[in-house]
């Protein structure tokens, strides 16, 4: 895919897309006008896999409505610049392929949201790695693992999801985790009917106890 046709928010002279992969290296697009990751221009897309160290100014990642959508890989110390916190954002929602996400220790340190919604076919979930080292991922952020579609009886939108494994540290200082349902309507079954797993390693989901008010919701499993 020639630059021309990659949206500008996210071009990046290291990318390499062919057809329906997107392949990125280790330690590049770190520019600092390199600020938005957003792939719904790209709608083939079925695979993408970010090295370690890349976008570290990108402060909105967002991935919508990829209907190929298969998995995602991120490595470590991807979308973190250690030099800022602030509200940046990642939103995952709307793939009905995708099989799985995997993002691995450090990379999204410094993010405060993290939204994961209508996925049908997602069947593991990894943030933050699965090693006992210190990851840091989605450090001040909190956690949004939820159904949002409306109608009555409609099929659930994250039934498929088996096993979810969050890293040390991973979301420590958040205010509230929410597993559940955020629709109107009538359910005839569980809304996570196939998580059997959620794994936290050492002081994933911590609570620091800074915050007065917090919460932990799990509903329909």
């Amino acid at each position: 895919m020639k630059y021309h046709l990659q949206p500008v928010f996210i071009k990046c002279y290291t990318w390499e897309i062919v057809t329906t992969t997107i392949s990125v290296p280790n330690n590049v697009c770190n520019d600092a006008w390199i600020y938005s990751f957003d792939l719904s221009l790209l709608p083939d897309v079925e695979t993408v896999s970010i090295g370690s160290g890349s976008y570290k100014k990108v402060t909105d990642v967002k991935i919508d409505g990829l209907r190929k959508l298969k998995w995602i890989s991120i490595g470590e110390e991807s979308f973190t610049d250690m030099k800022t916190y602030s509200s940046y954002s990642f939103v995952l929602k709307n793939c009905p392929e995708i099989t799985s996400l995997f993002i691995d220790s450090h990379a999204f340190s410094t993010y405060k949201s993290c939204t994961i919604e209508n996925n049908s076919k997602m069947t593991s979930l990894t943030i933050g790695g699965n090693r006992l080292d210190y990851s840091y991922s989605f450090y001040y952020a909190n956690l949004m693992l939820r159904s949002t579609r409306e109608g009555v009886a409609s099929p659930v939108d994250m039934d498929s999801l088996s096993t979810a494994t969050f890293g040390t540290y991973a979301f420590y200082d958040c205010k509230y985790v929410t597993f559940e349902s955020n629709s109107s309507c009538v359910r005839s079954h569980a809304d996570l009917p196939n998580l059997q797993r959620i794994k936290l390693l050492y002081c994933a989901f911590y609570y620091n106890s800074n915050n007065m008010y917090s919460s932990l919701t799990l509903k329909g499993v």
